[in-house]
C-alpha cells in the first residue's frame, strides 16, 4: 500500500490467544475488504490512536461480531447458548472456582460464618492469602510442604483437624472422644489449644509475639507505650468471636483469620504490616508448638497401647 498524507485511526486492538484465529481472520478480512495488521505486543498499555500508515479510515469492529461471522469449530465453548469469547481453560477454571466456593459456603459447619458475612469484620483477602499459602508458595510453587501447609490451613479453618472427636465420628470402635493426653475432656478443636498437657500455652505464644511486635515497631521509630499496647491487643483477643462457636478472637488468629479489629487497629501501613506478621506468626507457632507436639505425643501413646 502506497503511503499518503491522510491518517488512519486505529479503533480496535485484539490479542491473539490461539493460532487458529490468524487463518480465520485473514480469510474474513479478505472477504470483508478490511485492512488490518498483526503485531507482537512487547509493551503493556494502549497503542497510539493516530498513525500515518494509510489512506483509508478503519472501521469499528467488535470481537463478538467477528465470532458470529467466523464458522465455529468443535472447540468453541457456549454457555446458555452464548459463545464464550475467552480461553476455554480459563473459563472452566472460573466456573469451577465459583462452584467450589458455593459448595463450601453451604456446608453446615460454615453456618455461623455465613450469617455474619454482612458485618464485614473479616479481611477475607488477607485471610485467603494466608490459607492458600501465597507467601510461601501457593499458586506458583507445588511441593509436598506447600500441599501439607494448605491442607492444614483449610482443615484448621473449618475445625476438621483429626482430633479424637473427629476420628470417633469416622470410626467409633477404634477411637474414644476423650483426650488421650489429659483424659479429662473431649478432644475437640477448641480443647487442643487449652489442654493442660500442652508443653507451651497459647497465652505464652501470644505474649511473646506482642513483645516481638513492640520491638519491631520501635525499630521503625514508631513510639509505642508497652503497657498500653499489651493491654489494647489483649482486650481485642479476649473478645467473643462471631465466627467460632464458643470461641474468642484469639481462636480466629489461630486459624489465620484477619479480623479487622486487630489487623486494622491502626491505619498506618507500617503498623498493619507488623500486625500481619503478628497474626501469621501466632497461627504458625500454634501449629508448630502445640498441634505438632500434640500429634507426636498421641503417636507415642498409641504405640504403647
Amino acid at each position: 500500500m502506497d503511503k499518503v498524507d491522510k491518517k488512519m485511526v486505529k479503533r480496535k486492538t485484539w490479542k491473539i490467544r490461539n493460532i487458529n484465529y490468524i487463518e480465520r481472520l485473514l480469510d474474513l478480512m479478505k472477504r470483508k475488504n478490511i485492512f488490518w495488521s498483526l503485531k507482537e505486543c512487547t509493551k503493556k498499555g494502549k497503542l497510539k490512536s493516530i498513525d500515518q500508515i494509510g489512506e483509508l479510515k478503519s472501521e469499528i469492529v467488535d470481537i463478538n461480531e467477528i465470532e458470529e461471522l467466523i464458522p465455529v469449530n468443535r472447540y468453541s465453548l457456549y454457555w446458555n447458548r452464548k459463545l464464550v469469547n475467552d480461553q476455554i481453560s480459563e473459563t472452566v477454571k472460573k466456573f469451577n472456582k465459583l462452584k467450589y466456593l458455593g459448595d463450601w459456603l453451604t456446608l453446615k459447619l460454615n453456618k455461623k460464618l455465613i450469617t455474619n458475612l454482612g458485618k464485614k469484620e473479616i479481611n477475607w483477602e488477607k485471610t485467603i492469602e494466608y490459607i492458600k499459602n501465597y507467601r510461601e508458595g501457593g499458586m506458583t510453587i507445588t511441593s509436598d510442604k506447600d500441599r501439607r501447609d494448605r491442607s492444614y490451613n483449610i482443615k484448621n479453618l473449618i475445625e476438621q483437624l483429626p482430633t479424637y472427636k473427629v476420628m470417633t465420628r469416622r470410626n467409633e470402635e477404634i477411637y474414644d472422644v476423650k483426650c488421650p493426653r489429659c483424659n479429662k475432656e473431649e478432644e475437640t478443636w477448641m480443647h487442643i489449644w487449652q489442654c493442660e498437657a500442652n508443653e507451651i500455652k497459647i497465652q505464652d505464644i501470644i505474649q511473646d509475639e506482642i513483645d516481638i511486635n513492640i520491638k519491631a515497631l520501635q525499630q521503625k521509630n514508631i513510639k509505642i507505650n508497652r503497657e498500653k499496647w499489651h493491654q489494647r491487643i489483649l482486650e481485642i483477643l479476649i473478645q467473643r468471636s462471631n465466627y467460632i462457636e464458643g470461641g474468642y478472637m484469639y481462636h480466629e488468629v489461630i486459624k489465620g483469620i484477619f479480623n479487622r479489629k486487630l489487623y486494622e487497629m491502626e491505619l498506618p501501613k507500617q503498623i498493619k504490616l507488623k500486625m500481619e506478621s503478628f497474626i501469621t506468626n501466632i497461627a504458625r507457632k500454634a501449629r508448630e508448638l502445640i498441634w505438632n507436639k500434640r500429634c507426636d505425643q498421641v503417636t507415642d501413646l498409641e504405640k504403647k497401647r
